[in-house]
């Protein structure tokens, strides 16, 4: 039996090999990835975002237990900002989750971002695939937080938005981009009436988007817990299967992993440039070049 004979059958070995094949960029990855393309499931995919210290992991460990309940197969993504050393990804949270370790129906894997400034590696886009094709019926990924996650939200096909019970400077940090994005928010742990009062908030602020076709729920886990939003992600996905969405958002995510795939490889190219152009480039700026007029001119040489 080959690769991908053992990752459709459910091995978990295959799975943790396709997904660093993938990761890692070996060779050989692109034609696992188009074997098993065919192979999907559909799978619900989930993003969570929000800024650090809001007690995510927390949250995506009581969500884990919800859904486990119904028997479901899970795959949780965890991303990571990327060591500067070994490239791989610093996680601290990655304790919540141990409690699944022997569980064979979740499936933890750690992913750095690799400097990616969209706030996911590269390699996310084929590693959810692999993790459908392995017989996932969810997918979760907590991505890195707050404005860097812009690509997060392409990929997956409900975005969470968990916010603090108290936004003070939050506030300017959902304005600069989540807002827009997120179709559901979660203010998450928070005493006294605080949860409330921001829900309230992101309320009055949503009201403001009439040009918005979905209005977004926001939810309050003082009253409503991780069984709610379990409930609000079930509704959710009945909505876009209801509306016909979800062939328009798997096209949307194939468009960012095509996007995903070409600046791979740009960026390799522009590094091979500079490596190869760093003498004449230092010669030419201690001369007095401008470094913009430099740059245009490599790139109309080299990329035009």
């Amino acid at each position: 039996m080959d690769l991908v004979e053992k990752l459709m059958a459910g091995n978990e070995k295959a799975c943790a090999r396709c997904l660093s094949l993938v990761e890692n960029q070996r060779d050989g990855y692109l034609d696992l990835l188009r074997a098993i393309r065919p192979h999907g499931k559909e799978a619900y995919r989930v993003g969570f975002t929000g800024p650090a210290g809001q007690s995510k992991s927390k949250l995506l460990a009581d969500l884990l237990e919800e859904y486990l309940k119904e028997d479901k197969k899970i795959g949780l993504v965890l991303m990571g900002p990327s060591s500067p050393r070994t490239g791989g990804a610093f996680l601290g949270n990655r304790g919540y989750f141990s409690q699944f370790a022997q569980d064979n129906r979740v499936f933890v894997r750690s992913v750095a971002s690799r400097g990616h400034q969209g706030g996911i590696s590269y390699a996310l886009a084929g590693m959810v695939e692999i993790l459908d094709a392995y017989g996932c019926d969810l997918i979760l990924v907590n991505g890195l937080g707050g404005p860097l996650d812009t690509d997060l939200a392409s990929l997956v096909d409900c975005l969470v938005d968990v916010v603090a019970p108290c936004l003070g400077q939050d506030m300017d940090m959902l304005n600069a981009g989540s807002m827009e994005q997120a179709q559901l928010f979660f203010v998450n742990q928070g005493d006294g009436d605080q949860g409330e009062k921001t829900r309230l908030d992101i309320e009055m602020m949503l009201d403001l988007q009439e040009d918005r076709e979905d209005r977004p729920l926001v939810l309050n886990f003082k009253d409503q817990g991780p069984g709610a939003l379990k409930e609000a992600l079930d509704k959710y996905q009945d909505h876009l299967v209801d509306r016909g969405k979800r062939p328009r958002q798997k096209l949307k995510q194939e468009v960012l992993e095509v996007q995903g795939h070409m600046a791979r490889y740009l960026k390799e190219d522009l590094a091979r440039v500079i490596c190869q152009e760093q003498g004449a480039i230092e010669k030419a700026l201690e001369e007095g070049e401008d470094p913009l007029s430099l740059g245009e001119g490599l790139l109309k040489k080299y990329f035009k």
